[in-house]
């Protein structure tokens, strides 16, 4: 899937001649290679961008609506983001590490995240139930 860049070159599209500067905004993908700064022409190329793929679900970058129930949340509830926040801080860092190339705003950045979030959580229940026994 291609992204849309800031130009570090000057360049001009072999397909449809159009030209850009450095600090143009491009759309570029590295395979199939296509490079342009007329989405249209990126498109014929076989170009693809994050908003114009949908999905099962819908559009990326389409809004969701969430409707949040009208309740109290106990105090053993909150009492769980103590656990929670520097699980989820210690997996963002651990992936940053494993995968410095990958952009942490990146939707794939965020599935690697979750799931090292969800071993962690694991090794902690773990680690908890051993600690009560």
């Amino acid at each position: 899937m291609g992204t849309k860049i800031t130009a570090k070159y000057d360049g001009q599209c072999k397909m449809c001649g159009s030209s850009w500067k450095v600090g143009d905004e491009i759309c570029y993908q590295k395979t199939p290679k296509a490079i342009c700064s007329d989405r249209e022409c990126f498109k014929e190329q076989g170009g693809t961008l994050a908003d114009m793929q949908s999905t099962i679900a819908g559009s990326f970058g389409s809004s969701i609506v969430t409707n949040l129930p009208e309740c109290t949340v106990p105090d053993e509830v909150k009492k769980l983001t103590d656990i929670l926040d520097p699980i989820f801080l210690t997996a963002h860092y651990w992936t940053k590490e494993r995968y410095p190339a990958e952009e942490v705003t990146s939707d794939r950045f965020g599935r690697i995240r979750s799931q090292n979030m969800g071993f962690l959580l694991q090794l902690a229940m773990i680690y908890l139930k051993k600690d009560n026994q």
